[in-house]
């Protein structure tokens, strides 16, 4: 027994030190948050983006390493540069970019949407006239993809709300959110 005592104090105390570890977290291109513990698992073109997060009596997030992004020039000494200006590690060109992509991807779904739900007429009206089974599978499929669209376009919706709210947090100027 006194053996083990020790060796189940030294267990404990390496899985306390364990639950203390930093987390990292980072954004991709196409908006996705992600999460490790592990620095080495960071792919390499995301290493400027990362944020250390700790989990000591609550969330606290900070960045790893000097927030720096490919699109901001290191602090100048004149801050009157919106250019280097970060918000939430970020400069001027991530932002633009982040509201730019989102909405010009929602736009090109909607644009498609128009078509698409022409063409569902036409396959309505040719799967009521024929009754043939090749329109019917046409209209499903055609039908299918209009919803799977619109599903699209509102979770790209959420998450341009969901940044508009993070840019909002973190100060973003009005203009860096058209």
């Amino acid at each position: 027994m006194k053996k083990l005592l020790p060796a189940l104090i030294l267990t404990v105390l390496l899985f306390n030190v364990a639950a203390q570890a930093a987390t990292y977290e980072w954004l991709d291109e196409k908006g996705v948050l992600h999460f490790t513990d592990d620095p080495d698992r960071i792919p390499a073109k995301y290493l400027k983006r990362v944020k250390e997060r700790d989990s000591v009596k609550g969330e606290v997030s900070k960045p790893a390493l000097p927030p720096v992004t490919e699109s901001a020039a290191p602090a100048a000494s004149d801050d009157t540069d919106n250019g280097s200006r970060l918000f939430g590690g970020y400069g001027e060109d991530w932002w633009r970019s982040g509201f730019a992509t989102l909405r010009a991807e929602i736009k090109s779904l909607e644009d498609g949407l128009t078509v698409k739900r022409e063409n569902l007429n036409v396959a309505r009206r040719k799967r009521v006239i024929y009754q043939r089974g090749s329109d019917r599978v046409s209209f499903n499929d055609l039908n299918d993809e209009i919803k799977r669209d619109e599903a699209k376009i509102i979770e790209l919706q959420e998450k341009l709300n969901a940044l508009d709210v993070e840019a909002a947090r973190v100060g973003v100027p009005l203009g860096w959110r058209q």
